[in-house]
């Protein structure tokens, strides 16, 4: 396995030719220069990973200000100083500057291993949580494209006001057929009217298709063409190269950018532009371009695969809505949920491995047996660890709503004595949330009725309806749990009576609107209410109820008699025909 690329800097030929030794030997590309002015000219035609430079260097630049050049030239460095000062002071200092380690001389060749794998492993992994925050903020955003109730005109242009509000563009531009040519139409130009990013995501929030529409101009193609025709024209050209080879293009200051090998992006002076190819189904659709101009902030790696995140699903939107108009409203509802699907999947396949990577590098090293003497690393390792639960949580409940729509949801029924489960779901809910109260109404014990369902999968509907209970309740709520067994008329069983077990789960807390009563276990909806805005979830949870229950042939609904009059959950499973023979192997 090819290592990192190091840079190695200090103005004492003996050090720095000492240091690159231990570092070869272990793997490591490694070059040397004996002054800051020497790194800063070589970063500018050079790629490397990591700056490992001497503090103090008499007579040039010293290592703060060395890094700050360099940084700038090429962001994603990872910059480690080799002193033997070790005050707070400079600690502060440095980390404010850019600085990610520290080796502190004299010092052994393991210790300067060890320090550079484990700044290079942090590094990586707040990169890597970086990435996945950006991409799951687009995913969330650009639903917009795909849940919007717009004309089919307004599409392109919605697509056009996310691209430039989730990647802070200046410019972006729109190509829409089979394949682009130079004969191709320019369907759209966005041009960003608050270049100082005073949007704010809130805002966004509240109605994102109209918000955008309104806050964002859209002019004439012409009217731009006219004073910007070169530009014009290389951008269908770079479009069409996009589309017919299938790859993302970036050029900083108009100079193309080697995607496939470049170590880092470096800034820019004068402009940088994206452009990348749209799919559906491996079809070519168009192109989606973003530019940022008169700005020293290129594209970042983040801000490519966001980019090209929201090119995926502009194109899965925009086919959408033509297969609405174009084919009977049955077929295109059905395509149209095909292909969110398909994005679902795809998106939960790719995030899954680098969390699971980063919840087991975090997890090792907050271990007992691994030396860490940075507390603030330590605490914000321990901030990454719970943020990948909350990202596998929400990976899970993604996959658990495919499997529901695509009919492989697996249940296992058994006969099950319902108190067991309701209980143990109790006891999980009062470990959560010490000071809830729960109020259990059941029969005599003699009447306890037996279901026939999966006591994992039941315990999970109980889980999220109680955890629901709590959300809009508070902590301190009293929550009643009830269940009776009652007889639907099943006519498929010659007119017989169907014994069904009838569990109610009821809260005091915000209430429901009847508008909302239908809608609450459709996938990703939330009730639009104050407490609901600021209470983390993903709208899934009661979806996932409604496959599980219907799984089992019950049935789930709610109740409520308006706002800040409280709800009742009801769903209903089938009763285990038992008899005393049941239990014995």
């Amino acid at each position: 396995m090819v290592k990192e690329t190091i840079l190695v800097v200090d103005d004492e030929a003996f050090a720095r030719n000492a240091v690159a030794k231990v570092l070869n030997a272990n793997g490591y590309n490694v070059h040397t220069l004996g002054s800051g002015q020497e790194a800063i000219n070589f970063a500018m035609h050079e790629s490397f990973d990591v700056l490992l430079t001497d503090f103090r260097m008499p007579g040039g630049l010293d290592g703060l200000t060395t890094i700050r050049a360099i940084q700038h030239i090429h962001p994603q460095i990872v910059a480690i100083i080799m002193t033997a000062n070790t005050t707070l002071d400079l600690a502060v200092q440095s980390l404010n500057l850019g600085v990610h380690g520290f080796v502190v001389k004299p010092f052994t060749s393991h210790e300067l291993l060890k320090t550079i794998q484990q700044t290079i492993e942090r590094q990586r992994l707040l990169s890597e949580n970086t990435r996945l925050h950006a991409l799951m903020d687009v995913y969330a955003t650009t639903e917009a494209l795909i849940t919007a109730k717009t004309e089919q005109t307004h599409l392109p242009e919605l697509s056009v006001a996310l691209a430039l509000h989730e990647t802070h563009s200046h410019e972006a531009f729109l190509f829409l057929g089979n394949e682009v040519s130079n004969e191709s139409e320019l369907i759209i130009i966005g041009i960003d009217p608050h270049p100082d990013g005073n949007q704010t995501l809130e805002a966004l929030k509240q109605d994102k298709v109209s918000y955008l529409l309104q806050h964002y101009v859209f002019p004439e193609i012409y009217q731009y063409a006219r004073s910007n025709t070169d530009f014009i024209i290389k951008l269908v050209s770079l479009a069409n190269e996009a589309v017919h080879q299938q790859k993302t293009i970036l050029e900083i200051d108009d100079k193309r950018v080697d995607l496939d090998s470049e170590l880092s992006i470096s800034m820019q002076t004068k402009n940088c532009l994206l452009v990348m190819p749209m799919k559906v189904q491996g079809r070519p659709l168009g192109a989606l371009c973003i530019r940022r101009v008169n700005s020293e902030q290129s594209y970042s790696e983040v801000d490519i695969q966001a980019a090209n995140l929201l090119a995926g699903q502009s194109a899965i939107a925009i086919e959408n809505n033509h297969l609405f108009t174009s084919l009977a409203r049955i077929e295109a509802l059905r395509e149209a949920d095909r292909l969110r699907r398909e994005f679902v999947s795809t998106v939960s396949h790719e995030l899954r491995t680098p969390l699971t990577s980063i919840k087991g590098y975090a997890t090792t090293l907050l271990r007992n047996d691994v030396s860490w003497n940075a507390k603030a690393g330590h605490d914000y390792l321990n901030i990454i660890s719970e943020e990948c639960d909350k990202l596998m949580e929400l990976i899970d409940n993604i996959l658990e709503v495919s499997k529901i729509e695509v009919g492989v949801l697996r249940v296992n029924p058994e006969p099950l004595q319902l108190i067991e489960v309701l209980e143990r779901a109790v006891s999980e809910a009062k470990q959560r949330h010490p000071q809830l109260l729960i109020q259990i109404i059941a029969p005599p014990n003699e009447e306890l009725p037996f279901v026939m369902a999966d006591p994992r999968r039941i315990i999970q509907v109980l889980r999220n309806l109680i955890n629901n209970a709590v959300k809009f309740s508070g902590e301190d709520s009293l929550v009643k749990i009830s269940f009776e067994t009652i007889h639907l008329d099943n006519a498929e069983e010659t007119q017989e009576k169907q014994g069904m077990v009838h569990i109610t789960i009821e809260d005091k807390g915000v209430g429901l609107r009847s508008e909302d009563l239908n809608r609450i276990f459709e996938r990703f909806f939330r009730v639009d209410n104050g407490i609901a805005r600021k209470t983390e979830g993903t709208g899934l949870g009661l979806a996932i109820c409604r496959g599980i229950v219907e799984a089992h042939r019950g049935k789930i609904w709610a109740e409520s008699e308006g706002p800040d009059k409280g709800s009742k959950f009801h769903f209903t499973l089938p009763v285990a025909k038992v008899n005393e023979d049941t239990f014995i192997e």
